[in-house]
C-alpha cells in the first residue's frame, strides 16, 4: 500500500492515474491496489470531472497511520542511506 499511500499523503483526491504516474507503479497496480485499500476501509472513492472519472483520497483511518508510517519510512530511508553509503561500490 505504501505506494498509494504516500501518492495521497497530502490529502489530495487523486485518480489512478495520478497515482501511478506519482508512484512510478502502472496503472494496473495503482488500481489494484486502491481496490485492496477501498475494501480495507484505507481510501475512499468519488466521482471526478466525468461520470467515469474516479478519484481517490485516504480515509480518516488511513490518515490517522500516517504518523508512525512516516516514521517508518524515513527510518527505512535512513537504514538505506547508511547501506549505500557503506557499500564497496559506492
Amino acid at each position: 500500500f505504501t505506494p498509494v499511500m504516500r501518492a495521497l499523503e497530502h490529502g489530495d483526491a487523486r485518480t489512478v492515474r495520478e497515482i501511478a504516474n506519482a508512484s512510478g507503479v502502472s496503472h494496473s497496480a495503482a488500481s489494484q491496489t486502491v481496490s485492496r485499500m477501498v475494501e480495507a476501509g484505507l481510501v475512499k472513492l468519488s466521482v471526478g470531472a466525468d461520470a467515469r472519472e474516479r478519484r481517490a483520497q485516504l480515509t480518516k483511518k488511513a490518515l490517522s497511520m500516517l504518523p508512525q508510517l512516516r516514521a517508518r519510512w524515513a527510518a527505512t530511508e535512513a537504514a538505506a542511506s547508511i547501506f549505500k553509503r557503506q557499500s564497496p561500490d559506492a
